[in-house]
């Protein structure tokens, strides 16, 4: 794998500097690839959750405010749209 795109994609998928560091330190270890490849995938996971409980953060709030909009019509002449 090529490590500057890999740390270039790390990067880009919103990693922290310091997974980066440890992404990159599993090669310089004495481990055997398939233990690398075990904390390798270890690593991605764990960011993966990360992201994903952002994006119910933002889901959740995309909810509150469409809810919001749809209270607003309803109230507003009796439930006219506004145009």
């Amino acid at each position: 794998m090529n490590d500057r795109l890999t740390a270039e994609n790390l990067a880009d998928a919103g990693c922290s500097r310091e997974m980066l560091e440890r992404f990159e330190a599993l090669h310089r270890t004495n481990r055997t690839e398939e233990e690398v490849y075990a904390s390798e995938l270890r690593l991605l996971h764990s960011q993966r959750s990360v992201l994903l409980d952002d994006l119910h953060d933002v889901q959740r709030k995309l909810s509150c405010l469409d809810y919001l909009t749809w209270q607003l019509r309803e109230n507003h002449e009796g439930g006219k749209k506004l145009q």
